[in-house]
């Protein structure tokens, strides 16, 4: 009887992992899995057992089900730790609903959400153990690479908060961790928090701490704000976060300190914020997913990390440096990339930045059967690009037609800047009047990248 309520649950809630259902009894009556591979647990097996004997951890007193089956009271979005009958080890985020007819709880449904990494409310354990990265690590010799590392001695010096924006792959935790490696905190701890695709109620908990007893299996533990205290904290993807809980950050930033989540009082704390978001803060800010007045405070100076296809004289460089780092890895003696190869480097437009270089590189040490990575050892989809001279774009990442176009076309603009000796080349490249073209130059905000007048050579 009870599995007819399966369809509408699953209706109501989205991304879940797994469901269940029990009878008033918290006897397991339905058991829907969406990730095996997460979770080796069969439904068959599970049919008829008590949940405590499903998940052996369980008692009374911390199963979520169990107190929504005595109290009829929900509880959504819970952080919980399972293990199971069979020894495994699950963290989700957990929510429940009674099951209700006619005035009585029949039953309780439990949907989940099954969280990658461990769920970690912050121990002395989150310290860096390897050594950051610096400068040094900042491979490049453009001038936009080269001015970029000059901001970074600048703004290390002081102790303002600072927010890095750039595509995917560019390299922002790099910069973040040489922020803190050149500062006056470097021999303080640097922790790192990507802020995407958390539940907002885990993610305040793991910023903030958290009391014994505030939910369901909450322990009295530190939030990285009092574990990096002195020292630095990067939060990346900070677009991410829920609005709400970016309110609160506000607070905790501007107040320097924080409030463990279910505490009464606040603690005092002394940390840095770095922060990070995949494309303008300012877009982020029209786009209602970063709030103004947190803006304002996390974005005192702002560094932007230009996408790979504005420093293309940096590509052989780069090149060469993953290619000595995957012969040390793996043991090998590759020499180089064949000239068609590189050919290919300097033209393609590298949606994917530093980081898809680095993985078609690793691509080539293990396919490679020669001291030279060739063509035929590169993945398809790079020659199908370029051959069909297709400029990919990212979608589903919020963006209307208007700016997806409008990105085209700037990155069509440095393409053709890029094949070029003079900016006068690139207009006739591209069949534009010079004024046209230094128009599209200023609109895009490249003409000061890369020179006033339109006319200078590169």
């Amino acid at each position: 009887m009870l599995a007819k309520y399966a369809d509408q649950i699953l209706n109501i809630f989205n991304y879940v992992d797994s469901a269940l259902i029990t009878d008033k009894d918290g006897i397991v009556r339905y058991y829907h899995l969406v990730r095996p591979d997460m979770n080796s647990m069969k439904p068959h097996e599970m049919l008829g057992k008590s949940i405590f004997d499903v998940y052996k951890n369980l008692t009374k007193e911390n199963s979520i089900v169990w107190s929504v089956l005595k109290t009829g009271k929900p509880q959504l979005n819970v952080p919980q730790r399972f293990t199971t009958y069979n020894d495994e080890t699950i963290d989700g985020i957990i929510s429940a609903l009674p099951l209700i007819e006619k005035g009585k709880i029949i039953g309780a449904v439990e949907v989940a959400s099954y969280q990658k990494e461990k769920i970690v409310l912050s121990t002395t354990k989150l310290d860096r153990t390897k050594e950051l990265y610096g400068l040094e690590d900042l491979i490049g010799r453009s001038e936009k690479i080269l001015r970029l590392k000059e901001q970074i001695r600048k703004v290390s010096k002081t102790d303002s908060n600072v927010l890095i924006y750039g595509e995917t792959g560019t390299g922002k935790e790099l910069v973040a961790q040489s922020l803190h490696k050149e500062g006056s905190r470097r021999g303080e701890k640097f922790l790192s928090q990507n802020c995407a695709a958390i539940p907002p109620t885990l993610l305040e908990s793991i910023l903030f701490g958290t009391v014994k007893g505030s939910f369901t299996g909450a322990e009295n533990r530190k939030g990285l704000f009092e574990v990096a205290d002195g020292g630095t904290l990067f939060l990346d993807e900070i677009n991410s976060m829920d609005l709400n809980l970016q309110a609160k950050l506000l607070k905790a930033i501007e107040e320097k300190r924080i409030t463990r989540v279910g505490a009464d009082g606040p603690i005092d704390v002394d940390v840095r914020i770095l922060s990070a978001a995949n494309k303008s803060p300012i877009q982020c800010v029209e786009d209602k997913v970063l709030r103004e007045d947190l803006f304002y405070r996390i974005g005192s100076v702002q560094l932007r990390i230009p996408p790979l296809r504005e420093r293309r004289e940096d590509i052989e460089e780069l090149t060469e440096y993953f290619i000595r780092m995957y012969n040390k890895k793996m043991g090998t003696d590759i020499q180089g990339v064949e000239d068609e190869v590189s050919q290919l480097f300097r033209t393609y437009h590298w949606p994917g930045n530093v980081r898809e270089l680095k993985s078609i590189i690793e691509s080539g040490f293990n396919l490679t059967s020669g001291n030279y990575i060739l063509k035929e050892d590169l993945p398809d989809y790079l020659w199908n690009r370029v051959e069909n001279n297709t400029i990919t774009y990212p979608l589903g990442k919020g963006k209307s037609l208007k700016e997806i176009l409008e990105g085209i076309e700037r990155d069509i603009l440095i393409d053709a800047i890029a094949r070029s000796r003079t900016y006068a080349e690139a207009a006739r490249l591209l069949r534009l009047s010079k004024q046209g073209f230094y128009y599209k130059l200023k609109k895009h905000g490249l003409a000061g990248d890369q020179a006033v007048e339109p006319d200078k050579t590169n």
